[in-house]
């Protein structure tokens, strides 16, 4: 979003994706510094206005357009390869920063991409959050990314689509690419939470089943009981998320991939109350694993149960968190 526009040229109202699909090349160098409420700003607003007029009057050449700060801020339009030169003179003359602005080539057409779009949100609304977690046009591609047991549909899609897709199966691109850069999990990069222990809670980590198959989710229960003699309270979430780790290295091989519409809980335990809250195992490799799931064995499973307190730096709540695991599972093929 830049001032009120939104660059793309397919907003939907799907999760955006980590990051650009790939960063602008041969980037035309400018002074300017890109503020909001500057007259620099005001004319980036113009000259977006500018080419979406442009993509109006020239139906299926306009693809998409995004501002770059890479190494300064300028915009770049993806045209459909073909476009006349005579046509994008004609644009350039349009903008107040028509000599520093950027082009680059798509062999595709916005409406090609959106016509896999819609196919793609048609299939996602049949299979559900089980098998999609992201979709959404972005520069010249449908991103799509999928959970981390969906190899084979992910198969299905690179077969049916081509070029015209980009899809991640878990953490990691489909199909694999060696070299390219893994996404990372916001799990694996949030800064560690310090740990608390509250006196008198006994919890303990429940599994609904010993077993659980690659690439799928399995469940759980966080048991929380006052041993003690004063009055216990937890403000947390539900539902919580457990993650493997490998039972000698205690490294995390394993998260839950998923979107979670979760809720603020507030447990109130009297001495001897119990109280339980659902938690998701994941079986998602992480970014620094190979494959696109753990791979058979026995892990540990651990749920990292956040536990929320008074206003901290800047007003914004203080997060701690208690650790729940040790329980074994196995985890065995799809």
């Amino acid at each position: 979003m830049v001032g009120g526009f939104r660059l793309s040229l397919h907003p939907d109202t799907t999760p955006r994706s980590r990051g650009e699909i790939r960063e602008a090349r041969n980037v035309s160098m400018t002074d300017h510094v890109y503020s909001e409420g500057t007259p620099f700003a005001d004319e980036i607003h113009r000259d977006v206005a500018s080419i979406h007029e442009f993509g109006s009057e020239h139906p299926g050449v306009l693809v998409d357009l995004k501002l770059s700060h890479d190494p300064t801020t300028h915009l770049v339009v993806l045209l459909t390869a073909g476009t006349h030169s005579d046509s994008i003179s004609t644009l350039k003359d349009r903008l107040a920063h028509g000599e520093h602005f950027e082009v680059e080539f798509t062999s595709v057409t916005s409406e090609q991409l959106q016509k896999v779009r819609e196919e793609i949100q048609e299939l996602a609304s049949e299979r559900g959050p089980q098998a999609f977690r992201q979709y959404g046009v972005q520069w010249g591609q449908v991103h799509i990314i999928l959970r981390s047991d969906q190899l084979q549909l992910a198969e299905e899609l690179s077969q049916r689509y081509g070029d015209m897709v980009r899809i991640e199966v878990g953490l990691k691109p489909y199909p694999p690419q060696p070299g390219l850069a893994r996404v990372e999990h916001p799990q694996s990069t949030q800064p560690a939470r310090p740990e608390i222990s509250i006196p008198g809670l006994i919890a303990t980590l429940l599994l609904d089943q010993p077993s659980i198959a690659t690439g799928s989710d399995g469940g759980a229960r966080v048991r929380f009981e006052n041993g003690g003699d004063e009055l216990i309270t937890i403000w947390t979430g539900s539902p919580l998320t457990a993650r493997l780790t490998d039972p000698v290295s205690k490294r995390i091989v394993g998260f839950f991939d998923g979107a979670i519409g979760g809720v603020g809980v507030t447990l109130r335990l009297a001495p001897g109350d119990v109280e339980t809250l659902p938690a998701i195992i994941g079986t998602t490799s992480p970014a620094d694993e190979e494959g696109y799931s753990v791979p058979p064995g026995r892990y540990l499973v651990e749920a990292v149960v956040p536990v929320y307190g008074g206003p901290g730096e800047n007003g914004v709540p203080s997060v701690s968190v208690l650790r729940v695991g040790t329980e074994v599972i196995v985890v065995t093929e799809t």
